[in-house]
């Protein structure tokens, strides 16, 4: 009777192991961690985060090096006048927020029970 060498038995495992770990992750009901937010199925109570982008460009002025740039938000042309300045106002805040708190970046925020989610966008040297 012939002896089974200790490399032919590793050879063995390594081979089990990776058939039991490719055919458990290639299954499409087997979901290790769950979708992000943006993308998951959305339910009919639950509405999408208003998206919106922006950028910090070079200032003018001696004192302030950057002014934020808000690229045009299209859930704002629905409101009205005085709260879309009230809106603009408190997204300029947060802006402000998530440039001077690293940790801060990437979180949705809601203002009137309406979630948005900032995108900084780089920038390029020209205007949008």
């Amino acid at each position: 009777m012939k002896r089974i060498s200790l490399s032919w038995l590793h050879v063995l495992i390594a081979i089990v192991t990776f058939m039991f770990t490719f055919a458990k992750g290639q299954d499409h009901r087997y979901i290790p961690v769950p979708d992000p937010i943006l993308l998951q199925e959305q339910h009919n109570l639950a509405e999408r985060p208003e998206i919106i982008a922006y950028q910090l460009v070079p200032g003018k002025d001696m004192y302030c090096h950057f002014e934020i740039q808000i690229i045009e938000a299209f859930a704002w042309n629905n409101i009205p006048e005085a709260q879309r300045f009230e809106t603009e106002e408190i997204v300029i805040d947060r802006i402000v927020f998530e440039a001077t708190n690293p940790w801060a970046i990437n979180e949705m925020f809601y203002i009137d029970e309406k979630a948005y989610f900032l995108v900084r966008v780089p920038f390029q040297g020209y205007e949008w």
